[in-house]
């Protein structure tokens, strides 16, 4: 297991001097109100939200510190919305990629596998350059659940500064911790880290803040049909995530 593998599943700082990169997280306040307007849109037009993460306490970690060609995903359970399609994907990114750096990644659907990694070739994959805020990814190829969504990142002339955002089991600067208090120390782990084409991981790699393992704040949106939605209706969606 690599250094960089150790401190996701442990959730330590400390890194051997080979590592090239080493995952860094950092705690933040989160705004709800976009989430919120999001999926109050979302139910009015009939559509359903995967959603595992939990904010309750209101605190969020920043993940950064990724290498080139680093894999990062959410899986869905395997009965989740059972005859829905997957529609898209909103992404909250606490730090974006500036672009013209070499910094554009992939983001793309795979089945998943009884370990619950990705399975054979992508279904869809399309380029990722993350902007800071949500970012909305339109599926053209649905798939129906059980599915992993992986955010491969890019390289670029200097570290790239992504950060993505995940709930916060450990306690924060005020409040209680998460982990026991707002959900069950028991709850099914959906994001993971796996590994790089050098290195891979299978089962993936939790998100371990010390106290408990984090969600990263993925939503997957599903509909009922695979039919696409009317462009303008879709932009004003889309506006709500940014």
């Amino acid at each position: 297991m690599s250094t960089r593998a150790l401190f996701i599943f442990l959730g330590t700082a400390l890194f051997a001097a080979t590592s090239a990169a080493a995952l860094e997280r950092s705690a933040s306040r989160f705004d709800e109100d976009a989430v919120r307007d999001g999926e109050r849109a979302w139910a009015a037009g009939g559509s359903t939200v995967l959603r595992y993460y939990n904010t309750c306490t209101g605190w969020t970690w920043a993940w950064s510190g990724f290498e080139d060609g680093d894999r990062i995903g959410v899986v869905s359970a395997a009965g989740d919305a059972d005859g829905d399609y997957l529609f898209s994907s909103a992404i909250l990114v606490r730090t974006g990629a500036p672009s013209g750096y070499g910094f554009t990644g992939t983001i793309a659907v795979f089945s998943m596998n009884a370990n619950g990694c990705p399975a054979g070739a992508a279904e869809e994959t399309q380029p990722f350059l993350p902007a800071t805020g949500f970012n909305v990814i339109d599926w053209e190829n649905a798939s129906v659940p059980p599915f992993v969504i992986v955010a491969t990142i890019g390289g670029g002339v200097f570290p790239n500064p992504v950060s993505f955002t995940s709930d916060h089991p450990a306690a924060g600067p005020t409040g209680p911790q998460a982990w026991g208090t707002c959900y069950p120390e028991t709850r099914s782990i959906r994001s993971f880290y796996f590994g790089s084409a050098a290195q891979s991981y299978c089962p993936g790699i939790p998100f371990d803040d010390g106290i408990g393992a984090a969600q990263l704040i993925w939503d997957s949106i599903l509909t009922r049909y695979p039919t696409s939605i009317d462009a303008s209706s879709w932009g004003s969606i889309k506006a709500l995530y940014r």
